[in-house]
């Protein structure tokens, strides 16, 4: 028996080159557009990281200057204690100078002579006392020369006044002082 197909046979289409030229452009524009998102999203993701960085600084730079500030405020009180620390230490030093002057005026004060008045300023005292005996002025001038603090002692004024009967000396003398 013999067979007859009557249907024919497939045939496969001829596919035509405009249609291959026209398939390559297409995937061509594909792989342009996305290669183009591709790069596009990487290039968004990196932008997206340095603004969270940037932010992350920022908000660190925000702190470190709150600290910076604070820093700053202890410094300032830093100074500020050092500098009562330095007042407190020549006060001190000082108190010792005063000490060695008000011991060696009291040793060298004969009974009968007192003061009422004592300044001392850059390095020079100046005494208003008084005495009963005008030989107490002398011997006290003499008792401070021999304690060799005071230096250039000048009997600056001297007067009697009578109070009560009793006559009384009024003198006053200035004198250098070395604190060495």
């Amino acid at each position: 028996m013999i067979r007859v197909n009557l249907l024919g046979r497939k045939r496969k289409k001829k596919v035509k080159p405009i249609q291959i030229e026209l398939s390559a452009f297409v995937l061509a524009v594909a792989a342009v557009f996305a290669g183009i998102m591709l790069f596009n999203m990487t290039v968004n993701a990196k932008i997206a990281y340095l603004e969270d960085q940037v932010n992350k600084k920022q908000t660190e730079l925000r702190k470190l200057q709150s600290v910076k500030q604070e820093v700053e405020r202890f410094r300032t009180q830093m100074d500020e204690i050092q500098k009562k620390i330095e007042i407190v230490r020549k006060l001190k030093e000082g108190q010792k100078g005063y000490y060695k002057i008000l011991t060696n005026i009291e040793k060298s004060m004969p009974d009968d002579v007192w003061t009422s008045s004592l300044s001392f300023e850059g390095g020079k005292i100046v005494l208003g006392c008084s005495s009963l005996r005008v030989s107490s002025v002398n011997r006290f001038v003499m008792n401070l020369y021999e304690t060799n603090m005071f230096s250039t002692i000048d009997l600056e004024k001297a007067d009697k006044k009578d109070e009560d009967t009793v006559e009384i000396n009024n003198f006053v003398i200035t004198a250098g002082v070395r604190l060495d």
